[in-house]
């Protein structure tokens, strides 16, 4: 799912590009005059502002630092009053990431000629500023049904030298205090269903960032990543009230 990091790998894309080329968003200057000291209290602005907090106190994101030359990475972790076969629903609904996902237009699966394997073919919108356009991307997947576990792999995208999406989703026992990793728990007894879901993002743009510039596309990954989750929970509450008034109208 791209949308993750479309704003991200294209305001990186369009702030390198102001980089070397002033015209593109004005004088230079007003771009890279940062001292090391001002970079730092930039970054550490950015760390402490965007990436380690949220609206929402299920929800956290994060930007972490890996080592991992020119990768920017971010980790979230949210907990959704559902259970997790719902969720993992959801997230393998590749066909309606256009309907979940703000910033997805087409997605289409198909099997690997050679190999079989998933894959997933999407389009998807970015703007920032004055600057918009679309882009499509071609993902290989792998799922894990008995863990609730996906991993998204990229093929190709003009837009992105690599990038890897993982999601985890684990069921947690309220009331109990017990967590039970990949289980799930549908409302048996007088546990609720409550999951944690975990997504990590790491993404390398087709263009290196400078240092400067880094500092705020990482605040960029992160409110994108927030969105995603945001996304993901608004699709869970739906399917939640479409079956609650379906079993309504089942009782009458």
């Amino acid at each position: 799912m791209l949308q993750t990091q479309t704003q991200g790998v294209h305001v990186g894309r369009i702030l390198t590009q102001a980089w070397a080329s002033p015209r593109l968003l004005g004088s230079r200057p007003r771009l890279c005059r940062l001292t090391t000291a001002q970079a730092t209290t930039t970054e550490a602005s950015v760390l402490t502002e965007e990436a380690t907090t949220s609206s929402d106190a299920r929800r956290s994101v994060k930007y972490v630092k890996t080592g991992r030359k020119d990768f920017f990475t971010v980790e979230g972790r949210m907990e959704l009053a559902a259970s997790p076969s719902l969720v993992y629903e959801v997230l393998t609904a590749y066909e309606a990431c256009p309907d979940i996902f703000n910033n997805i237009l087409t997605s289409e699966t198909h099997r690997n000629a050679e190999t079989g394997g998933l894959e997933v073919l999407q389009k998807c919108s970015w703007n920032f500023l004055a600057f918009s356009g679309t882009f499509t991307a071609r993902m290989a997947v792998t799922e894990d049904a008995d863990s609730r576990t996906l991993v998204f792999n990229l093929i190709h995208s003009s837009f992105m030298r690599d990038f890897e999406g993982r999601w985890a989703v684990k069921s947690l026992l309220t009331g109990s205090g017990s967590t039970t990793g990949s289980s799930d728990s549908d409302g048996e007894g007088e546990a609720a269903p409550t999951c944690i879901v975990e997504h990590c993002l790491s993404v390398k743009p087709s263009l290196p960032v400078p240092p400067p510039i880094s500092y705020y596309t990482r605040s960029i990954f992160v409110k994108q990543v927030d969105a995603i989750l945001q996304d993901l929970e608004r699709e869970v509450r739906r399917r939640q009230a479409v079956a609650a008034a379906e079993a309504t109208l089942r009782q009458q």
